[in-house]
């Protein structure tokens, strides 16, 4: 499990070399982004054990690298709830 961790740490790093911002700016910036929100992820999941929870977030990570490179956008997708939608307060 430890090389399917690395391959996709490498495609990140991959990523965030080629980046383009879509406001040239930027770029800088979203590279660093890209580069140290999968550090942070990577090492804030060192102590998974179970194959199961390893491959489901390398399978979360693969997906969010799927969309970055799709939408152009390396943050997280934003989750909107539809107006006037109930929410109820957990106890």
């Amino acid at each position: 499990s430890r090389p399917e961790v690395l391959s996709f740490y490498k495609q990140v790093i991959r990523l965030s070399k080629a980046w383009k911002a879509k406001n040239e700016l930027k770029t800088s910036e979203e590279r660093i982004y890209i580069r140290t929100e999968a550090k942070r992820l990577i090492d804030g999941n060192k102590h998974l054990t179970e194959d199961k929870e390893i491959r489901k977030c390398i399978a979360d990570g693969m997906r969010r690298l799927q969309v970055a490179q799709h939408y152009g956008i390396p943050y997280p997708r934003p989750i909107y709830y539809p107006t006037g939608a109930y929410l109820r307060k957990q106890k």
